[in-house]
């Protein structure tokens, strides 16, 4: 897939190959450093289908306590300074990056956030890293649907370093 996309007089060329590479203005975009506390289960996973959002999907947001897992990841790596991406683009990338922890329309709110946040404090970064706590509903699933809260810490530069701001996210995992 391919992506040329034209923003507010900012331009990106994303492309997406179907071996998962994903490229920016020709450059490989590679994430080197992924840590994650989760216990890799290897049984038959049931059918299931997830979404995103960034609005609380059931009870409240102080619902969400029963931790699950953390997920870091230290030095993604951008073709250019961040603050000269496209909203969409930078978004194409945090999805196609990030996994299953940010994806569709979640993805465009976060990048416009980092944008906004880091553009005006440090517009020359060639790099972010994440930290995600992640927590379950405190009532567990229900009627086969999980409902996970993400709290990230987002850092202008690898490795955890530069500036930081905190987004707020949710995954619906329903099962059948």
């Amino acid at each position: 897939m391919i992506f040329d996309i034209i923003e507010n007089g900012k331009k990106d060329k994303i492309i997406i190959t179907s071996e998962g590479k994903i490229f920016s203005d020709e450059i490989e975009i590679k994430v080197e450093t992924v840590e994650t506390d989760q216990i890799i289960v290897k049984d038959v996973q049931p059918m299931s289908t997830s979404y995103n959002t960034m609005d609380c999907p059931r009870g409240n947001p102080s619902d969400y306590t029963e931790y699950y897992m953390t997920e870091n990841k230290s030095n993604i790596e951008l073709s250019k300074k961040s603050s000269e991406y496209t909203g969409l683009g930078l978004s194409i990338l945090l999805a196609g990056l990030t996994g299953t922890v940010f994806l569709g329309s979640i993805s465009f709110a976060i990048a416009d956030v980092l944008i906004n946040d880091f553009g005006n404090v440090e517009p020359d970064t060639y790099g972010l890293s994440f930290k995600a706590t992640i927590y379950s509903h405190k009532d567990g699933p229900y009627y086969g649907t999980i409902y996970r809260k993400y709290n990230t810490k987002w850092y202008s530069q690898i490795n955890y370093g530069g500036s930081i701001t905190n987004t707020v996210s949710y995954r619906v995992t329903e099962y059948y």
